[in-house]
């Protein structure tokens, strides 16, 4: 499903910049010149940071899926290096 493969930044079909707040989240593609954002409802399951910064990268990934040409190079620019070695490992 997965493999674990080495690539350049250079080599990547998309770029994405994510990022989130304990008030809103979202994600923008400039090369597609589209950008997504929403508020956080003030009921939210959880009240830290790390939760929904990785909801706007699993929402980036979500939406990144669905474009044609299928994209086999994702990059992620995100402020959260707990998020980025979580994806990174595959280990929450």
């Amino acid at each position: 499903m997965l493999d674990a493969v080495e690539w350049d930044c250079s080599d990547a079909n998309l770029t994405v910049y994510s990022d989130a707040s304990l008030t809103g989240l979202g994600f923008t593609a400039p090369s597609k010149l589209m950008g997504f954002c929403t508020s956080i409802p003030n009921n939210k399951p959880v009240s830290t940071i790390f939760y929904f910064e990785a909801l706007a990268i699993v929402l980036a990934i979500l939406w990144a899926s669905g474009l044609a040409p299928p994209i086999q190079c994702l990059l992620i620019y995100t402020d959260s290096l707990n998020c980025v070695n979580m994806f990174n490992s595959l280990n929450a």
